[in-house]
């Protein structure tokens, strides 16, 4: 069983590979991940930060969704490109 801050790093590297496959959304992604989340690795950081803060949405126009849609899948697509570094 891994330990909390390595449990929440995976998930982190789960969400974006499902995220960057397509089986997830981008506001879906934003209703899992939170602030608090322990994000070690720079990419880790780059995901949780241009996921922010998912009530934030209603607030958006279409085209700053669109926008923050493309940051998030970007951001996923560079964090699951990482190799997750514990291997426990």
């Amino acid at each position: 069983m891994p330990d909390y801050e390595t449990a929440e790093r995976r998930l982190l590297h789960h969400m974006a590979t499902q995220l960057s496959a397509g089986a997830m959304s981008p506001k879906e992604a934003a209703g899992r991940v939170w602030q608090g989340i322990e994000a070690v690795t720079d990419p880790e950081r780059k995901f949780v930060a241009a996921v922010g803060l998912e009530y934030h949405l209603d607030h958006m126009s279409a085209e700053e969704v669109r926008a923050w849609e493309n940051a998030v899948r970007l951001a996923a697509k560079n964090l699951s490109g990482t190799a997750f570094p514990h291997a426990q």
